[in-house]
């Protein structure tokens, strides 16, 4: 049974964000800004997102590739009767919603031949010209030509090819090599057509130069390190490739991108505002840039994000921390694999590292598996119940426990009225989280429906509601069926809420299912009108001591505070370079492939996988 619930719960970690494919920044708060509310003055104040921050901007862990970013500048807020709200009526003002990114000196793999300039843009990097420390090209700016191109090949790899064979290329093109009387012949096709032919003595580098846009500069590099001359064939030996696409992306002042323009493209650096006014009130989702959008919740939070749209495998990235700080922490705010619900502020994950002193360097550290003088390992995962309103607001609030990038069901929280409170008082076992169990809310429902007399309200796991309406037409008659079979039979006078009691797992008579009727209809044939139907799953999610989620393993499943804690007892950490570390669940660690420095210590971040 415990190794059934381990694989359950692993195919059910991080459904909730798989199904939201949201990568999401970091998540504000309105009432932030009530430090900058002084002496009754309101005191503008900015909001930044970055690619440390949010995975919608394009890193690159190893090279420490990223400078986009978006801001919100001068933004006030105003208190109406305890709600913070935008000053302006909700309005952001003309330039006050930013996006920058500059270029940025990244060097070829190969590295003799010094470096080039990319920019990242909407999430992308872009090839931005050669620097001037390039050894194969004149120094280029492709801003100043409006141009930006993408990196097609840049590998070192040693590859030996015989002249029988080709080397492909990207884009159609490929190159050929033979013998010459003065060295190596290399003949450049695409599609199959001959383009360029040269004779070099390796070693040495083959340039070919094309046209990106109007300007004419190098297009594709290769460094031939040696060849042999044999028979039949003769063998050859690259130890560089190098390309970039012949086709431009325009880059335009004045071109809009969503609701932002762009205005300058001057020099280093990309410049887009907004030309008019954007209204950021309650329970907007809005497409600030494209692909990249805000969203508001119904109070006083928002957050940016961006929606996977790629089929397959992908990752949700977290903010990036360094092996510098001794003690880091990610939750929903920074990690969009945990969950998150912006509406009703739930999502309560944490995930703390605390790096051993004894062995932090530049280069590395290490997680420990034992405990400090504060009873904590070098990793700590904890979560809580929150209280969450049902969607049909008068049966009153139940707790909510984000696990593992996951809501869960934990149990009913007492009421003080008819309504408030009565699935709490038709369970015998309220809360789950007695007995290491977590449920699954399956329907939670507050939208009114009409069900035709003797027709059924489907459900989940199998189970109907069928309703049949009284000839005196004051009075329903409800029949629950699972899989076919009658289950449970109950008629009432309405307004009225049916409740359905069974065993959970080890938790007993837990209410699983609850429908509110609030009224029937007899003109023109019976009908009954539900307005609240909420269901949990009856097959729970078994917790135990110990219990372990590859590296980590449950230490405290605590019913009163309503806490779970996991820590990675047993299993010692080590982070240094270019390691990719299976943590749990679907969550993994990712450091740099990098030489930390004093500098610049090793980077990693923490990533779920989702599909």
């Amino acid at each position: 049974m415990k190794s059934v619930a381990i694989i359950l719960l692993l195919i059910m970690v991080l459904s909730s964000a798989s199904s939201a494919r949201e990568m999401r920044g970091t998540v504000y708060n309105v009432t932030d800004g009530e430090a900058f509310y002084v002496n009754n003055q309101l005191t503008p104040f900015n909001y930044l997102w970055t690619p440390n921050d949010f995975s919608g901007f394009y890193l690159d862990l190893d090279k420490g590739i990223g400078t986009e970013n978006f801001s919100l500048l001068n933004i006030g807020w105003r208190k109406i009767e305890d709600t913070w709200v935008y000053q302006g009526g909700g309005l952001v003002d003309t330039g006050a919603a930013r996006y920058e990114s500059h270029v940025q000196n990244t060097s070829f793999e190969h590295k003799e031949w010094g470096s080039y300039r990319v920019l990242c843009f909407l999430g992308e990097e872009y090839f931005a010209g050669y620097s001037d420390d390039c050894k194969i090209a004149s120094p280029w700016n492709s801003l100043e030509d409006g141009n930006l191109s993408k990196v097609l090949i840049d590998v070192t790899e040693r590859k030996t090819f015989a002249s029988n064979e080709a080397l492909p290329l990207a884009e159609g093109y490929s190159l050929s090599l033979s013998d010459a009387e003065k060295g190596v012949k290399f003949s450049l096709y695409k599609d199959g057509s001959l383009k360029n032919t040269t004779v070099i003595q390796p070693p040495a580098d083959y340039i070919y130069a094309a046209k990106i846009g109007n300007h004419n500069t190098i297009l594709i590099a290769v460094h031939i390190k040696s060849n042999v001359r044999l028979t039949p064939y003769s063998y050859y030996t690259v130890a560089g490739i190098f390309q970039v696409s012949e086709k431009a992306m325009l880059i335009k002042v004045g071109t809009t991108y969503g609701m932002l323009t762009l205005k300058s493209n001057a020099d280093s650096e990309l410049l887009l505002i907004n030309n008019v006014s954007l209204n950021l009130t309650r329970n907007k989702d809005i497409e600030i840039i494209d692909g990249i959008k805000i969203k508001t919740s119904n109070s006083s939070r928002y957050y940016i994000y961006k929606n996977i749209t790629a089929l397959g495998p992908y990752q949700l990235r977290s903010s990036v921390a360094n092996v510098g700080v001794n003690q880091f922490t990610w939750g929903y705010s920074s990690f969009a694999g945990f969950y998150y619900d912006i509406d009703k502020n739930l999502g309560a994950e944490t995930l703390t590292f605390r790096l051993d002193p004894a062995t932090m360097t530049p280069t590395g550290a290490t997680l420990s598996d034992q405990t400090d003088a504060s009873n904590n390992r070098g990793v700590v995962y904890e979560t809580k119940a929150q209280p969450t309103s049902f969607a049909f607001k008068p049966w009153g609030y139940y707790y909510n426990m984000s696990f593992l990038g996951q809501s869960h069901f934990v149990g009913y929280i007492e009421g003080s009225g008819f309504e408030d409170g009565i699935l709490w008082h038709k369970s015998k076992g309220p809360n789950l989280l007695a007995n290491s169990q977590l449920g699954k809310v399956l329907v939670d429902n507050g939208e009114q429906r009409m069900v035709k007399s003797g027709t059924s309200l489907k459900l989940n796991e199998g189970f109907e509601a069928r309703l049949y309406v009284d000839d005196s037409c004051n009075k329903t008659l409800l029949e629950l069926y699972r899989n076919g079979n009658l289950t449970d039979r109950d008629y009432f006078t309405v307004p009225h809420t049916y409740v359905y009691t069974k065993d959970v797992g080890n938790s007993r008579n837990v209410s699983i299912l609850a429908l509110h009727v609030s009224g029937v209809e007899c003109t023109g044939g019976k009908t009954c009108i539900v307005d609240g139907v909420f269901q949990i799953s009856d097959t729970p999610m078994l917790l135990k001591f110990d219990q372990q989620y590859d590296k980590m393993s449950i230490r405290n499943v605590d019913p009163t505070d309503m806490r779970i804690v996991m820590d990675n007892k047993d299993n010692q950490i080590t982070l240094s370079k270019n390691e990719d570390i299976l943590l749990m669940g679907k969550i993994h660690i990712k450091t740099a492939d990098q030489d930390g420095t004093d500098a610049a210590p090793l980077r990693y971040y923490i990533y779920a996988e989702g599909v």
